[in-house]
């Protein structure tokens, strides 16, 4: 019998930041999807999510920005204190405004359903990428299961052989990032000279020395195929991003 070019069920095992906002993209196309969570009760974890500019084309799309604005708080300035609330790293983030240009409200694209149980993050904390990494995952995964042409066995794989060579590269950057973050924030000889180090120099210094990783981390700000893009204001265009352009024909 030939494939059929029914959507293909997706069973999401875990409602976390990833599993949502994959359940909320795959809502939005039209596949069908179950979600599997052991909790049986929303617990509080105590905690927040750092959301930067990589992510902000996801809310634009899901028309969540206004919201997510409204209730979240502008940081210009990253500073990692000790236990007795002394700065032991302090950067400025202003001059990664103009990059991507971001931070400016925008009209409403649409309202998408949003459900309200957020989880924590696989990546060392020291790093906090883990929630933008699990969001990009699941926005990549998303296109490409929306393009998958049947349920065939070979169409299936070939959509997760794709999206695991898209994200494969950056998902092992920002664990590394998040391991060496980790490192810098120990309580050994080693991490208090580069912690020293770090306080010592400049903030024109650190921020020229960074701008490039900062340049790589900024261009990687994936949009969702099937909803309406938004227009990009920085001085940083995305990267190339296969899911989006090789998927855009299909809506």
């Amino acid at each position: 019998m030939a494939p059929t070019a029914v959507k293909p069920k997706v069973i999401i095992v875990g409602a976390g930041i990833g599993g949502l906002v994959l359940a909320i993209l795959l809502e939005q196309a039209g596949v069908p999807y179950e979600i599997l969570e052991r909790a049986t009760v929303v617990r509080p974890l105590g905690s927040a999510l750092a959301l930067g500019v990589n992510v902000m084309p996801f809310f634009k799309q899901a028309g969540l920005y206004d919201e997510i604005m409204g209730i979240g708080k502008v940081f210009n300035e990253l500073v990692v204190f000790n236990e007795n609330r002394e700065p032991v790293i302090q950067r400025d983030l202003r001059s990664e405004v103009e990059m991507y240009r971001q931070n400016k409200p925008i009209q409403r694209l649409s309202a998408l359903p949003v459900p309200s149980r957020l989880s924590v993050h696989k990546m060392n904390p020291a790093g906090g990428q883990g929630a933008v990494t699990a969001m990009h995952d699941a926005i990549i995964l998303a296109n490409w299961i929306n393009a998958i042409p049947s349920t065939s066995v070979n169409d299936i794989e070939m959509a997760f052989r794709e999206y695991k060579e898209e994200r494969f590269l950056n998902a092992v950057a920002s664990f590394k990032s998040c391991q060496s973050a980790g490192k810098i924030l120990e309580k050994n000889m080693i991490a208090a000279a580069a912690r020293f180090v770090l306080k010592m120099i400049p903030s024109w210094v650190w921020n020229t020395a960074l701008q490039p990783v900062h340049k790589k981390i900024i261009e990687n700000r994936p949009q969702v195929a099937f909803l309406p893009l938004t227009e990009d204001l920085g001085t940083v265009p995305p990267a190339y991003q296969p899911s989006l352009h090789r998927t855009l024909s299909v809506r």
